[in-house]
């Protein structure tokens, strides 16, 4: 596929490290093709076909990424970008797709486990260790886990995207994990 981009992306790249609005906005126009096709095809390498909704949300990491890390002010040769944002959304991709392995492999370590409930004290480490989430994982983990509630019913009350919310619960459990590693 062919992709639109001028002879120097310079002025572009700049403009966003300096975090103008516009500018971010003019990269994502320019180039979100080149970074959902880095991330399918680097999929597609593993033998995985990802859903649109998993792709465009590996997309909004990289971006993310991209403007809290400052990562922009890194690239050497600013006139034209595509094949770094192409080697770092693939790899983003990558990323991905292992975190989700891990993931599904300890949903199977954890079903295991499903009929043992947990004791009052680790009860309340769990607990604890919720309130430290940022707010709005913190209500859509609660959500979930809690009330019982499916990605779609917390998509709709939240209207945000479902694979938002898969993202959210992904990203809850795994800072979970880490919080709660010595209850092992």
């Amino acid at each position: 596929m062919e992709y639109a981009h001028d002879k120097d992306d310079s002025d572009l790249i700049e403009r966003c490290i300096s975090k103008d609005a516009s500018a971010w906005g003019a990269l994502l126009g320019k180039y979100s093709g080149l970074i959902k096709d880095a991330i399918y095809n680097r999929a597609r390498k593993y033998g995985v076909s990802l859903p649109l909704h998993d792709i465009e949300d590996i997309m909004q990491d990289v971006l993310t990424a991209m403007w809290k890390g400052d990562k922009l002010s890194t690239i050497k040769n600013r006139k034209d970008i595509s094949c770094w944002l192409a080697i770092v959304s693939g790899n983003a991709a990558a990323q991905y797709l292992s975190d989700r392995d891990s993931t599904e492999t300890l949903n199977e370590e954890e079903t295991a486990y499903a009929g043992t409930p947990p004791d009052e004290e680790t009860l309340s480490e769990i607990e604890k260790a919720i309130e430290k989430l940022p707010p709005k994982e913190r209500l859509i983990i609660q959500l979930h886990l809690f009330y019982n509630k499916k990605y779609r019913e917390i998509a709709d009350m939240l209207d945000i995207p479902e694979g938002t919310v898969s993202s959210y619960i992904k990203r809850s459990k795994s800072r979970l994990k880490k919080m709660l590693r010595f209850l092992q």
